[in-house]
């Protein structure tokens, strides 16, 4: 009786020990700062790289994630360009009606760590679809897939999804 009792407790130590899960970034452990270059963009959507530096700084820095630093002291860089911006019908109802629309933005990243880079992506190419409403600007759409590249490039870069 006592050998099973120490298995059990034994067997009930070992799993409880060994089973931990951290929201802590683990990918990079030793990247605490971050230096973002301005956003190239090389489109004639004048807006993108304004939009895009912005929120790309509220994904990494005011998140919490990491903490802003010049070039030359930074843990880490990161360097974006915008290459293209498409705005197209998504889908149509059965009268040639457009119901939604589609925005794809295309950019290049790099993400370095000294002189080395960590995570080079060139053509990479992020979309969203948009109920389509007569009543909403385009400019609101542009800021909303614009906030989810950042978002969605923190996540790739961080965290490795």
């Amino acid at each position: 009786m006592r050998i099973i009792r120490f298995i059990i407790l034994a067997g009930f130590l070992f799993f409880s020990f060994s089973c931990t899960y951290t929201f802590k970034n683990t990918r990079l452990e030793d990247v605490k700062t971050l230096f973002i270059y301005p956003v190239e963009n090389l489109t004639l959507k004048y807006e993108l790289s304004d939009l895009l530096s912005r929120y790309l700084n509220d994904s990494f820095i005011n998140s919490g994630s990491l903490s802003s630093a010049r070039e030359e002291n930074a843990d880490s860089r990161l360097k974006v360009t915008v290459n293209d911006f498409v705005k197209e019908t998504g889908s149509i109802d059965s009268a040639g009606n457009p119901t939604s629309i589609k925005m794809t933005i295309k950019v290049d990243y790099e993400f370095f760590q000294g002189d080395e880079v960590l995570e080079k992506k060139e053509n990479y190419y992020f979309d969203s679809y948009f109920e389509y409403d007569i009543s909403v600007e385009e400019d609101i759409l542009v800021e909303k897939i614009v906030k989810s590249l950042a978002d969605d490039l923190k996540e790739r870069i961080l965290e490795g999804f």
